[in-house]
């Protein structure tokens, strides 16, 4: 089960999380997502949407598509992954019916549309994919802290008025959050808190 103190943690870390991208994105050497090995693929328009990033894990045999908005880590074998919306602590699944959309999606609402709560009974075959995300978040985090100068993670948060911790200090509570999940149990997605 995750905790209540994980859970809460989770919606705000991830939220962190998403601006960090944008500053990564935005950085004035290069696109940190890119050297990291992501794809860009423009917003349609100006001023309409979000761009999307997608990163094929190859081995792994999972994608992960990011946008402004949120994330999804999905399995093109099955047709089938989890949705992560930005300010959401729990994840949903995506709808088999509705996995071809994911390179149409441009906003937030999207997200909601080819995903649903994932139920109680399903939970088990959903957390792989749930801890998978979390795994790539936390290697991307080690990643920052590789191949930026002292401080990169730290200017990207300074400043920011909803910053949860200080940059540097993220990337242990990733592995704070993978290491309960990691858990001698399957968590519970739907606990209250």
């Amino acid at each position: 089960m995750i905790s209540k103190t994980n859970k809460r943690l989770l919606k705000r870390l991830f939220h962190q999380q998403c601006w960090c991208w944008g500053c990564d994105i935005r950085n004035c050497s290069c696109n940190l997502m890119v050297k990291y090995g992501f794809t860009k693929f423009p917003k349609p328009a100006e001023g309409a949407g979000s761009s999307r990033y997608f990163l094929n894990c190859g081995k792994a045999g999972f994608e992960i598509h990011l946008w402004a908005f949120g994330a999804a880590i999905v399995d093109p074998r099955a047709q089938t992954g989890i949705i992560m919306r930005r300010y959401e602590s729990i994840p949903r699944m995506l709808s088999q019916s509705k996995f071809s959309e994911i390179p149409n999606v441009q906003q937030a609402d999207s997200l909601f549309e080819i995903s649903e709560r994932i139920p109680t009974s399903s939970q088990q075959i959903y957390m792989p994919y749930f801890i998978s995300f979390i795994e790539f978040i936390t290697a991307y985090e080690a990643f920052i802290q590789e191949q930026t100068q002292q401080g990169y993670r730290f200017t990207s948060t300074k400043g920011w008025p909803h910053k949860l911790v200080d940059g540097p200090l993220m990337l242990g509570l990733w592995e704070q959050i993978l290491n309960e999940l990691r858990g001698p149990s399957i968590p519970n997605l739907q606990t209250s808190g």
